[in-house]
């Protein structure tokens, strides 16, 4: 059984993490500020953490460089409440695996742990490659051909999330809550002119999408090229 290190000091977070976690049979330990969180981060032997930043005491960046610093390779995802790019940028400089911001659904970190614990095919990297396409989201970079091309950030969470459910369709309506953190405060027309514009930067022919399709009714779905034998 995989045992996961849960390092929140909001507490009504906190159980409720533990609680998805168990009903899901991992081994769950938890911790409630950032001394506690050091201390079982660096002396147990946790298969995955999942480490608050902002902590009393040490914070999650604390906690995560001194992990590093004693050659503890255990996979750690941030989670917090700051979105802004340069807090993911540190987060990964710092030796995080993986970031999520609140509010996030209990699946999608449910999928991210999994890909962490190896427990599922889709291994969650830093670098999505496919085709001549990368998106880098350290660097928040999204390249073709190696060429960096201009892309907001909105654009690049919207690419990251369908890399992340490759092969399913997905609703405009997730897409909002998941992507935006929106649920009916703005119209599913929002979705669309992104998805569009989206295309346009990485599609051949933006009319007849290659990897990012439409679903009729649902919304969309995205699908990497196979490669062809001769």
């Amino acid at each position: 059984m995989k045992k996961i290190l849960v390092v929140e000091d909001d507490e009504s977070i906190r159980q409720g993490l533990v609680d998805l976690l168990i009903s899901e049979n991992y081994n769950v330990d938890s911790a409630n500020d950032g001394h506690q969180g050091m201390e079982k981060a660096i002396a147990t032997n946790n298969d995955l953490v999942l480490l608050d930043v902002m902590l009393p005491g040490p914070d999650g960046y604390s906690i995560l460089k001194s992990m590093r610093k004693n050659n503890i390779k255990t996979p750690v995802i941030l989670l917090t409440a700051r979105g802004q790019e340069v807090d993911k940028v540190l987060g990964f400089n710092f030796g995080a695996d993986d970031y999520m911001v609140k509010p996030f659904s209990g699946r999608e970190l449910l999928l991210r742990i999994k890909a962490r614990l190896k427990d599922s095919p889709k291994a969650i990297a830093q670098k999505y490659s496919f085709d001549n396409i990368v998106l880098d989201m350290v660097a928040s970079k999204l390249l073709i051909d190696g060429t960096e091309i201009d892309a907001t950030a909105m654009e690049k969470d919207l690419l990251e999330f369908f890399i992340l459910h490759e092969g399913e369709a997905v609703s405009r309506d997730l897409l909002l809550k998941e992507v935006w953190k929106f649920e009916h405060k703005i119209s599913t027309r929002t979705v669309d002119a992104h998805v569009f514009s989206l295309r346009k930067k990485i599609e051949s022919d933006p009319k007849n999408p290659l990897y990012i399709q439409s679903v009729r009714n649902v919304g969309y779905r995205f699908q990497k090229t196979e490669p062809t034998g001769n």
